[in-house]
This record gives C-alpha cells, structure tokens and sequence, in this order.
C-alpha cells in the first residue's frame, strides 16, 4: 500500500509539473506582404439621355433671348446649356449639375470685354502701349486659364460633392503658353511632349472633395497618336492633288504649260481644294484629340484606387465633329441641337467609371471633407472665361 501511495504522489507531482509548465511559443508569423490593389467591383458607364428635340427648345430661346438683349442673355444662356446637358447624364443613376448664375457669368464676360475692347483701341492710340497690354495679357494668361478650370471645376456638382481645380501660377505658363510655342517652333516634334504635360497638369490639380485625381501616361502613345494624325493630313493633301490633277487633264493642261497652270485650273477646283485641306486638318485636330482623351483617361486615377476607361474612335470622333460643322452650316445653324447632342452622347458612351468599391461610403466622405469648399465661394471674384 505504501509504494502505491507513493506511486500515485509521484504521478501528482509529475501531472502538476506537467501542467504548470509554460506552453510553448506559436511560430513567428511569416513577414507581412502588402495588400493587394483593389479590383474594379463594377464598370459604371455613363449615360446620357438628353434628346436633340428637348435642347431645341432651349437652343432657340436662348438664341432668340440672346439677340433681343445684344449679347446680354449669352451668359445665362450658358448656364442653361450646361445644366441640360450635365443634367442629363448620370453616373450610377445621379446626375451632375451645374451651379453657376448668369450674374456671375456675366461679370466675368463684362471684364474680358472691356479688356478686349482697351487693346484694340490702343493701337489707335499708341503702339507701345498695344504692346505693353499685350505683354500684360501673356504675364496675365495662367491666372486666367487657372481661374476658368477653376470656376467650372467648382461649380460642377455630383451627389452634392463639388470638384475642384488648384493649378498653381508657374505650373500653367510652363504647361499652358511656354510648352505649346516650343511645340510649334520644333516644328510639331515637341508637341507630343506639351500634350502630356498639359494632361498631366490638369489632371494631378483636380479634386472631386477632397479626393485627388492623378494621371500617369506614357510618353510614346502621344507620338503614335500624332503620326496617325500626320497621315490624315497626308491623305487629305494627297486628295487636292489629285483634284489638281484631275483638273489640269480637263483642261488639257500639260506639264511644259507651267505659266498656264492656274489659269488652267477650274475656279471650282480652286474653292474646293482649301475646303479639303481644311477638313484633313480638322480630322487630323480631332483624331488627335480623341486618342489623347484615351490614353490620358485610361491611366487616371481617383484617390488612387477608383479608375476611368474610354474608348473613343478617334476616326469616328473627327468624322463626328466634322459633320457637326458641316449640317450646322447647311442649315443655317438650325441642326446645331442635334449636332450638339450627338457629338456629347457619343463621348458620354464612350466613358466609364471603374470603381474599387461602391460609391456610397467614398462619396459621404467626400461630402464631410468637401463641405469647407462653399466657404471659399467669394474668392473666385465672379471671373469665368471660356477658353
């Protein structure tokens, strides 16, 4: 019985030293990786459903009004304008809207007027002073660009969160006036550059609230994009030769006549030919801009996470934007409604938002942080110009 007694003691003690020992430490944890980037949950396309009949009514009001008050109208015009079109495109169900008053439009226009008016009348008056305000308009033109994105940024609203734009002074005279001469004294080689720039400036100084947008193209789908432009306008001048070569058989023009060799050419010919080189060139200009409007789109980003797509033709745009002009003229300007609606339903179909997550919690913060905007609403001094 005793060396069971003492058996059983010695089990106790070893089960209590069994349970009183330390447990053994779990395996460190392996070594923190960054979270991966959100996925898109959803594309959110624009939509627009504005009619060319609805806009008619206003465009010709608006016209009408327009013409009775001498131009005075026009900036209430403008107002009415924007908000029927933001008005009637949404995102996700919302539409935009547009903030702006005629009075404050037509304060901004009154300025520009005068302005306009005084350096005219100063070359009448004296030519060194001409050229002193037009050296102030230059010194001048990056608060002007700045102070239009601006307003226009600010006064555009989506589900009560207003966008913002903050360039700064030198930002905008290197992007906005020094850039583009250099573009155009490089003989187009530069041009490229000044594009990228130009995106990248207005795209890293916008805000929706408080959130940021960003851009981060590459440099070589602008080159890409300005040699297909170069071989329509190749194309176009290819088609005036052409005519002129048509034109010269007709009328049995012969290469020893070289004298004759406008006389010989049809005044037809002669008034179609700077009709065709002026349509390449639009098509060129707008082609242009729609692959630029691509390349810079697809790269944006909203507070880093929220992403953008569009796919615009660029040949559909141009062939868009050209025929607009051309029904516009024909019908004396009658078909400028349809004109108008058709070529911004095609650039609102043409769009969509990525978003990383819903909108609903994004947006309500933006409404807290951007709720301080509507303080700053006198700083703007009513200067709006449409550049």
């Amino acid at each position: 019985m005793a060396k069971d007694w003492r058996a059983e003691g010695s089990v106790q003690r070893h089960g209590r030293a069994r349970e009183e020992s330390p447990p053994a430490r779990p395996p460190p944890p392996p070594p923190s990786q960054p979270p991966p980037p959100p996925v898109p949950s959803k594309v959110l396309p624009l939509r627009f459903a504005g009619r060319a009949g609805d806009y008619f009514g206003i465009w010709i009001v608006n016209l009408l009004l327009t013409i009775l008050t001498l131009g005075i109208w026009s900036a209430w015009a403008k107002v009415r304008r924007k908000r029927y079109f933001l008005g009637t495109t949404t995102i996700d169900g919302d539409a935009f809207d547009y903030l702006a008053d005629g009075w404050t439009i037509l304060k901004g226009r009154l300025i520009v007027a005068a302005a306009t008016a005084t350096y005219v009348a100063s070359q009448s008056i004296n030519p060194y002073l001409q050229g002193g305000l037009l050296l102030l308009y230059l010194v001048s033109y990056p608060w002007i660009v700045n102070s239009s994105l601006r307003f226009n940024a600010r006064m555009t609203v989506w589900r009560n969160v207003r966008f913002d734009f903050a360039g700064s002074y030198w930002g905008a005279l290197f992007v906005f006036l020094i850039m583009p001469i250099i573009g155009i004294v490089s003989f187009g080689i530069l041009l490229p550059v000044a594009s990228r720039l130009g995106a990248n400036y207005l795209a890293r100084h916008s805000r929706f609230g408080a959130a940021p947008f960003h851009a981060s193209p590459r440099l070589a789908p602008f080159y890409l994009a300005i040699l297909q432009a170069v071989a329509i306008l190749v194309a176009a001048l290819f088609v005036i030769m052409l005519l002129i070569g048509i034109a010269l058989t007709l009328a049995g023009a012969t290469p020893e006549d070289p004298i004759e060799l406008l006389d010989s050419v049809d005044a037809t010919y002669l008034t179609v030919m700077p009709l065709v080189l002026l349509a390449g060139f639009m098509l060129a200009t707008n082609f242009y801009r729609a692959r630029v409007r691509n390349i810079v789109v697809r790269t944006l980003t909203l507070d880093e996470h929220h992403r953008f797509d569009s796919v615009l033709s660029g040949l559909r745009y141009a062939w868009i934007v050209l025929s607009n002009g051309i029904v516009s003229i024909a019908s004396l300007g009658l078909l400028h409604p349809w004109a108008a609606v058709r070529a911004w339903r095609y650039q609102a179909d043409c769009l969509s938002v990525m978003p990383a997550a819903a909108l609903d919690a994004f947006v309500g913060r933006q409404k807290d942080s951007g709720a301080a905007l509507g303080s700053e609403f006198v700083d703007l001094q009513g200067l709006e110009i449409g550049l």
